[in-house]
């Protein structure tokens, strides 16, 4: 398409002028199908400039998500769908595995009317303040290592904030980034179980980010946003989608080296944490433990207050007492 030449030619040049008469002879086309390509890219929210009788300055920030800019920056050759609103992402996926069956099928909404988190508590997801996605891994994993798959996509999303925004996210075990004391994005895997064989055929793994402090602002006393300056949300997306995939193909190797990441960048080692252990209500007593270490397999290891050693797989965590 016209429009996505034009858009590598802008990409390849940021915060450079470039003529429209250059890039139409580079593509072998009118200047007036450039100026209707760069339209439509500014309407879907690309930061160009248009200096008359000159040319365009392409910006490398975009505040709209969009497909094309999403494309531009992948490493991998994946399908990406964009809704404007779901009600969750992974359910939407969940109930149409058949039609998104490839590995790295990637489906966003710009609005989650029923987004959940774990233990299918909802995850606010108001339009255009978040990134709000499901990535479809084929379960190609070796027994045992399915469980990492959340601490993989932690350390994947969090390297992405980083790469993009210089922004150094905290993880909480087992599945949020903290920046400070609060809670920036949710990560949630569930998987499709084979009716023939009775195991996982894929994985869906959801994540919610919080891009946007307007979308945040009835809960702003436990939830922060990573996206108070300008930054390019396509090329955040297409580094989450990168760093999964490749920390997914590690995974199908054993290659678990990804964890002393996870580890050295753990809010909760070493600190006394308080823990609901699955299967308990809301009304369960928290527990109070040291958090010692994460093992390489994904488990907490605790220490209680009689000072016995034991290892957690599943659970709730609270780094403060609230209850």
């Amino acid at each position: 398409m016209v429009k996505d030449d034009v858009l590598k030619i802008l990409m390849s040049s940021p915060e450079t002028l470039i003529s429209g008469q250059s890039i139409a002879k580079n593509i072998n086309v009118s200047r007036t199908a450039v100026w209707k390509a760069i339209s439509t890219l500014q309407k879907e929210g690309f930061l160009i400039e248009q200096v008359p009788n000159r040319g365009y300055i392409f910006h490398n920030t975009s505040t709209k998500i969009s497909k094309s800019g999403i494309v531009q920056h992948l490493t991998n050759n994946v399908p990406v769908h964009i809704y404007d609103s779901l009600p969750s992402t992974n359910s939407f996926v969940l109930s149409k595995i058949d039609k998104f069956p490839e590995n790295g099928t990637t489906i966003i909404a710009l609005e989650q009317t029923g987004g959940r988190g774990r233990f299918n508590r909802p995850f606010l997801s108001p339009a255009n303040s978040g990134v709000y996605m499901s990535v479809v891994l084929e379960n190609s994993l070796p027994a045992g290592s399915v469980t990492l798959v959340t601490a993989a996509t932690a350390v994947a999303v969090s390297k992405a904030i980083y790469d993009v925004l210089g922004i150094q996210c905290d993880i909480k075990w087992v599945n949020d980034l903290f920046l400070g004391d609060k809670k920036v994005c949710g990560i949630l895997t569930e998987g499709i179980t084979s009716l023939e064989s009775h195991t996982i055929s894929h994985l869906v793994v959801g994540i919610g980010l919080n891009t946007s402090s307007k979308g945040i602002a009835g809960i702003s006393d436990i939830a922060a946003s990573v996206g108070e300056n300008d930054f390019n949300v396509n090329l955040l997306i297409a580094n989450i989608i990168d760093n999964l995939l490749d920390l997914h193909e590690k995974l199908s190797s054993e290659d678990i080296s990804f964890m002393d990441y996870y580890r050295s960048h753990s809010n909760v080692i070493g600190k006394i944490v308080f823990i609901r252990k699955l299967n308990r209500t809301d009304d369960a007593p928290l527990i109070p433990y040291e958090a010692i270490n994460i093992s390489d397999d994904g488990t907490l290891v605790v220490k209680s207050t009689d000072g016995k050693i034991s290892k957690l797989s599943s659970g709730e965590v609270s780094l403060k007492f609230n209850r």
